[in-house]
């Protein structure tokens, strides 16, 4: 019975630490609070504001145009012949697509400067991310502003192993 008893417990023993060495550490990590601890993003932020802002005085400007336009030709509308109006609302129909293709590749354009300033903020976001993971022995690190995973150790992915079982 003392030997049952002992071999259990060695054997509670060895399960509790195995289980131990072989827990995953993770960590969670929220890259807002991140970003907006760092200098260079308010002035990415100010940069794509005044970016945006150019763009708006862009369109702005060109819906002027289409504006004293019609209300130039509802003001003489009486003294335009139906020629003239069709030629009028032509202009007007042309003006409007160039406004809404302008206006599509400013939004384009936008974005890919927002990419262009943002991308080496986010690099150097998840550098770090990764350096303090590996410094600290986590496993895996989760961002928990979008629940998404940051780092996992390369060891723990097993992709290749599911493509070779499914072969």
């Amino acid at each position: 019975m003392k030997n049952t008893l002992k071999y259990s417990l060695v054997l509670v023993l060895a399960v509790i630490s195995f289980v131990t060495v072989n827990a995953q550490k993770i960590g969670y990590t929220s890259m807002t609070q991140i970003a907006y601890s760092l200098p260079e993003v308010q002035t990415a932020f100010a940069n794509l504001e005044s970016i945006r802002k150019r763009s708006e005085q862009q369109l702005a400007s060109k819906v002027e145009v289409i504006q004293s336009k019609i209300a130039e030709t509802q003001k003489n509308a009486n003294n335009l012949t139906p020629a003239q109006i069709q030629t009028i609302e032509q202009d007007l129909q042309q003006k409007r697509e160039e406004l809404l293709k302008d206006q599509q590749n400013l939004s384009s354009d936008f974005e890919k400067q927002q990419q262009d300033i943002l991308k080496p903020i986010e690099d150097k976001i998840n550098a770090a991310i990764k350096a303090v993971a590996i410094a600290e022995n986590y496993d895996y690190i989760v961002e928990t502003d979008t629940q998404t995973l940051v780092y996992a150790a390369p060891e723990d992915d097993i992709t290749k192993k599911v493509v070779e079982k499914l072969k």
